[in-house]
């Protein structure tokens, strides 16, 4: 509007600008593979974006490879950054169940791969849910591996039936006959 007079205008609204895109180095299991928003440390862009291989990588190859992502927002507004996959030979996280054995060096390298396990595993409580740091020797390469020991299973209840006066409280507890489990069961 100016003076008097009011003027009709069309405004158009663009997105010229690129997504500002961070990435880190992604290392996955021999066999095992990652999506391209994996890379991503973070992004900032006005819009929603989408993130893409630039070509797939292989996965099947171990190794050290650089791997191209492309970010792209709703404006068609595309940057295409650099970052670095490895696919290892050595797992970076083992779960063993609580009870369990102690875990072997195929447990952690790759099949027909041999190495050696540097940390001394007879000094873990197997009993004990835990998270230890493993260190894997492998081709003069030292890996630390993540072993938690865990508890997935259930307890094995035998329960059995129970006859009480009202004004008698009963707990959960009385209705157990047996219970086994590796490690120490509550009630509620």
């Amino acid at each position: 509007k100016t003076g008097w007079f009011t003027h009709r205008c069309i405004v158009f609204v663009e997105d010229t600008i690129a997504p500002v895109v961070e990435l880190k180095t992604v290392t996955v299991e021999y066999g095992k593979s990652c999506e391209a928003k994996d890379f991503v440390k973070s992004i900032q862009d006005a819009t929603e974006t989408s993130v893409l291989f630039v070509n797939p990588p292989d996965f099947s190859e171990m190794g050290s490879r650089t791997v191209q992502i492309a970010v792209k927002d709703l404006g068609d507004n595309t940057v295409i950054k650099s970052a670095e996959l490895i696919v290892s030979a050595v797992v970076t996280t083992l779960n063993i169940e609580v009870g369990g054995k102690a875990p072997t060096i195929t447990d952690f390298v790759a099949s027909g791969r041999e190495g050696k396990i540097l940390t001394d595993l007879s000094k873990i409580d197997y009993h004990t849910l835990s998270t230890n740091d493993v260190i894997v020797e492998l081709d003069g390469t030292q890996y630390h591996v993540e072993m938690n020991i865990v508890d997935t299973q259930p307890p094995v209840l035998q329960l059995h039936s129970l006859e009480s006066y009202a004004r008698y409280p009963i707990n959960p507890e009385d209705f157990v006959l047996s219970v086994e489990d590796e490690t120490e069961v509550t009630y509620s």
